[in-house]
């Protein structure tokens, strides 16, 4: 059985999913969206300084680093049809906030345009479809319960 795992492709949970995912926690109204959080790392360093006296001492500081969850590029077949069937069913402010807060948002307009042109639907494209995320957690913006995110598979059960 393990070697069947082993062989099979890796799943991914594209920003598609996250964009069409509620929280489903019982008594819940305002479940949409999902928040991607960003997970902070923290160092801890030591700093060696010379004091007034010429002797050197240790002064420790904490250095606070924001690190995204962790993504991957996945190359995917431009399907241009799948993009304008799925756009209605896009909350695009959402979409664009959750490109910007993880810096894959270079060729979206911050407002879709009437007229969508090829290179448009490319972006979507690729910020809908080949931008996957592996590692991550979502947050309720109600309950502010996490989920977390393990090798691309959101995981939305409720251990109550």
């Amino acid at each position: 059985p393990s070697l069947f795992f082993a062989l099979l492709p890796a799943c991914s949970m594209r920003l598609l999913t996250h964009n069409l995912m509620t929280s489903h926690v019982p008594g819940v109204t305002h479940g949409y969206p999902l928040l991607l959080k960003v997970w902070p790392v923290f160092l801890v360093s030591r700093l060696w300084c010379k004091n007034g006296w010429g002797r050197q001492q240790t002064s420790s500081f904490l250095l606070l680093f924001a690190k995204a969850a962790e993504l991957s590029v996945v190359e995917v077949e431009f399907n241009a049809d799948f993009i304008l069937r799925m756009l209605p069913r896009i909350n695009y402010e959402v979409l664009f906030a959750t490109a910007r807060s993880l810096d894959v948002h270079q060729n979206l307009p911050e407002a879709l345009p009437e007229q969508l042109g090829e290179a448009l639907l490319r972006a979507l494209h690729h910020v809908l479809m080949e931008v996957q995320v592996q590692t991550g957690e979502l947050e309720c913006p109600e309950s502010h319960r996490i989920f977390r995110i393990t090798r691309g598979i959101p995981n939305m059960l409720l251990d109550e």
